[in-house]
């Protein structure tokens, strides 16, 4: 194996017989815990289709060295005394990984302001639809899921399904905007969460920062020259 390069492991478990959802709550408490250990990328629980007491506990880490160090350290005793008496069965595999998914990284929120004239925001949200609707099929376009949209409280919340193009996974974002009685204006604001490895971290915050404000410009331009129509 390559003295660097991300690494695998597979650890097949039985559970005991009626102790399968003990066994999958045992495995998150402790998968959240090894999640924050230096070098873990990732955690799985995948259930046998055919058989339901079968699990792989998949684990990616950063390298063979990270992988060592997380052997004796007190997260894995925790996974191993969680799961000991839940098991009938166990067998780890170690692989070299080929291709890497990103794993768990800090959270980060981009938020991003625009200010409107009162009475513009449906405008302004049309216009924004337009804009998005015009990026439709470009290289990079990312598949995004509507889960909340408010007319009356102008808001709307939505989640990315797939991305080729960005190292982010968890993502969720919202817009809102809300009227602003001095200046006759509106306050919009736009924030992300998302999940990111550490090395890509500021490169990811300046595209999702990027990709805000330039929306936000374009919808301007078309309700502003909506308006001088």
């Amino acid at each position: 194996m390559p003295d660097e390069g991300p690494v695998r492991t597979i650890l097949r478990m039985r559970a005991r017989e009626g102790c399968a959802e003990a066994f999958e709550a045992a495995w998150r408490v402790a998968a959240d815990e090894i999640s924050r250990t230096p070098g873990s990328l990732r955690q799985e629980l995948i259930r046998d289709a055919d058989d339901q007491q079968t699990f792989l506990i998949i684990s990616d880490w950063r390298d063979q060295e990270a992988l060592d160090a997380f052997g004796p350290s007190a997260a894995r005793e925790q996974l191993t005394a969680a799961l000991r008496d839940l098991r009938e069965s166990g067998e780890k595999n170690t692989y070299e990984v080929l291709q890497t998914v990103v794993g768990h990284g800090p959270r980060i929120r981009v938020r991003v302001t625009v200010t409107v004239p009162t009475g513009e925001e449906a405008a302004y949200e049309k216009a924004y639809r337009k804009v998005a609707e015009r990026m439709r099929g470009t290289p990079g376009h990312i598949r995004e899921e509507l889960l909340t949209l408010s007319d009356r409280e102008h808001t709307c919340c939505y989640r990315i399904l797939s991305v080729t193009s960005l190292a982010v996974q968890n993502y969720v974002s919202e817009m809102r905007l809300k009227p602003v009685t001095e200046g006759n204006t509106t306050f919009g604001e736009w924030w992300a969460e998302y999940d990111v490895a550490d090395q890509d971290a500021v490169s990811v915050h300046q595209v999702v920062s990027d990709t805000f404000r330039f929306a936000f410009e374009g919808a301007e331009k078309v309700a502003r020259e909506k308006r001088m129509k």
